[in-house]
Formats: C-alpha cells, structure tokens, sequence
C-alpha cells in the first residue's frame, strides 16, 4: 500500500480460487466448498480494500475462479488485461535443495508474467499471515 499511495496508484486485491470439483462416492458433487472458498476470498480482498481505504488508496477487490490452467495463469491474464505494473504475491519459503521455492503458482507466475513480480516472504519463513502481531 505504501508502494500504491506514494506512486498514486491504484491496487487490485485479486484473490483466486483453484476450486476442482469432487465426485462424492454417493454420486453427488461437492460443489457446497466451492461457495465457502468464493466467500474466503471475497472477505480477504475486502480486509485489502479497507486497509487500502485506510491509507487513502484505491483497491478494486476481485475474486475469480481459476481458469483452466489454474491460478497462476488466472493471475498473469488478469495483470496483462489489466495493464499491471507489477504483480505483488506472498510466498511460503518451501525446501527445494540449494535454491529457494515459493510454490507451483509463484514460480508460474515469476516465469510467464511480461511485468515486474514482487513475491513477500515473512524473514522467519512463515508466510505474511503467521507475522501479524497478536492481540
């Protein structure tokens, strides 16, 4: 955000949802999660929409199902027909032998994205969300 606000930027909290439908063995699909998952994301790009409102920029809050080729190529679409400058993402630091791995997405995303991609990693590895303060 504080990237956004000094630049005048705008910012799309874009959340996807990879939903793959499952077959229940009574012959149904579990098609319920897909409404739950939708429901996570609207709530985490409106958390972004209000820190954004906060600080006095702009967010557009989206929530989209993953395309076929999943999130990664669901994100990358999104920034090139959106015009994004830059594509912020939070990574998972993930054992990969001498290099560091944030994930199928992130990797997809660093390789096919034509703008510039920023990935946060949290200094004790444990992702943005467990470094939040506490109460």
């Amino acid at each position: 955000m504080a990237l956004a606000r000094g630049a005048g930027a705008t910012v799309a909290a874009l959340h996807v949802v990879e939903h793959r439908a499952l077959v229940s063995p009574f012959g149904g699909r579990a098609s319920a999660d897909l409404g739950a998952e939708m429901e996570l994301g609207r709530h985490a790009t409106r958390e972004v929409a209000n820190l954004g409102a906060f600080l006095g920029v702009e967010v557009g809050p989206e929530v989209h199902t993953g395309s076929g080729g999943g999130a990664a190529e669901e994100i990358v679409h999104f920034a090139m027909a959106g015009g994004c400058d830059l594509i912020l993402l939070t990574g998972e630091p993930r054992p990969a032998g001498e290099g560091l791995h944030c994930g199928r997405t992130v990797s997809q995303v660093v390789r096919t994205a034509r703008c510039p991609v920023a990935v946060l990693i949290d200094k004790r590895g444990q992702g943005l969300e467990a470094a939040a303060p506490g109460p």
